[in-house]
C-alpha cells in the first residue's frame, strides 16, 4: 500500500492506494506546532482503524503548501514506518508540462492536481480548488499546465470583512455568520464523537423519562375544584389572573422535582 498525503493550510487529507485503487481515506487537522512523534502515532492510529497493519504499507507521497508540517510528517514515517517517502517539489518527475515562467514556483497542490484531472478526465480542463484559498488552473488540449488564479477563499475574505474598519455597522451580522459556520473536523474526529453520542445523550433520555413518564405533580385546589398538575396544566394555570392559585401551582408543581432532587442530580 501507497499512502498520499494532501497537506493542506488548514487539514491535511490522507489516503491509501492500493493497486490504483483508493482503499480509505482520512483527514486530520494541520497543526504546525505538531512533532514528527506526533504524526506518526496519529497515522498509525488511522491505519489501525481502517485495519491496516504499519508493515503494509511500502511507501508514501506528498503534496504540500505547507513544508514545516511535510517535514514532520516525511520524517514521522521515515522514522518509524522505515519507508521512503516523496515530496512533490522541484525535481520530481511527474510527467505536467508546465507551460509558465519559472515552473520551479507552481505548488505542489496544483501539481498534483493538474496531474490527477488529467489521469482522470479528457483534457482541456480547468480546475478549481476551493480549500483555504481558491485555485483555478487551466490544462490546455495536450495535457499542458497553462497557468492559473489564486484568491483568498470564503473564510479568509468573510474573516477579513469582519475586521475591516469601515464595515464596523456590520459586525453583528458578519460575527453572526462567522459563528454559525460550520465547525468541520477530520473524519477520525468526527467518528469518535459520534461514538460517544449514546454515552453523553444517556443523561437527557433519563430525565426525558423522569420528566415525561414517571414523575407525579399532585393536586392543587381552587376552591371546591381540584385540579391535577401535569406539564400542561401547570403552563396554562401560570398564565391565569388568579395569583394566589399561581403561587400554590408553582410550589406544587417544583416539590415533585425537589423531592426526586438527588435521582435528577445523578443524571
Amino acid at each position: 500500500m501507497i499512502l498520499v498525503f494532501d497537506v493542506g493550510n488548514t487539514n491535511i487529507t490522507l489516503g491509501g492506494y492500493e493497486n490504483d485503487k483508493l482503499k480509505f481515506s482520512s483527514r486530520l487537522k494541520t497543526d504546525h506546532a505538531r512533532t514528527s512523534d506526533q504524526y506518526a502515532v496519529e497515522i498509525k492510529c488511522i491505519l489501525e482503524l481502517n485495519a491496516y497493519p504499519v508493515s503494509c504499507i511500502e511507501g508514501a507521497i506528498i503534496g504540500s503548501v505547507v513544508p514545516k508540517v511535510a517535514k514532520a510528517i516525511k520524517q514521522g514515517l521515515e522514522k518509524y514506518f522505515n519507508i521512503e517517502v516523496l515530496d512533490v517539489g522541484p525535481g520530481v518527475k511527474t510527467g505536467l508540462n508546465i507551460k509558465i515562467d519559472n515552473p520551479a514556483q507552481l505548488g505542489a497542490d496544483l501539481v498534483c492536481g493538474a496531474v490527477g484531472a488529467i489521469y482522470k478526465y479528457k483534457a482541456p480542463i480547468i480546475i478549481f480548488d476551493l480549500g483555504t484559498a481558491i485555485t483555478a488552473s487551466v490544462i490546455d488540449k495536450d495535457g499542458a499546465f497553462l497557468g492559473g488564479t489564486i484568491s483568498a477563499g470564503l473564510n479568509m475574505s468573510l474573516d477579513a470583512l469582519a475586521k475591516n474598519p469601515e464595515l464596523k455597522e456590520y459586525d453583528y451580522f458578519l460575527n453572526g455568520v462567522i459563528k454559525e459556520k460550520a465547525h468541520v473536523l477530520s473524519e477520525n474526529e468526527e467518528r469518535l464523537l459520534a461514538m460517544t453520542g449514546d454515552a453523553f445523550s444517556s443523561f437527557r433520555d433519563i430525565f426525558t423519562k423522569i420528566d415525561n413518564a414517571d414523575i407525579k405533580f399532585g393536586k392543587i385546589k381552587d376552591g371546591n375544584t381540584v385540579i391535577s398538575l401535569s406539564h400542561g396544566t401547570y403552563s396554562v394555570l401560570l398564565h391565569g389572573e388568579n395569583r394566589e392559585l399561581r403561587k400554590k401551582a408553582y410550589k406544587k408543581y417544583y416539590s415533585a422535582y425537589r423531592s426526586l432532587i438527588n435521582a435528577i442530580s445523578a443524571t
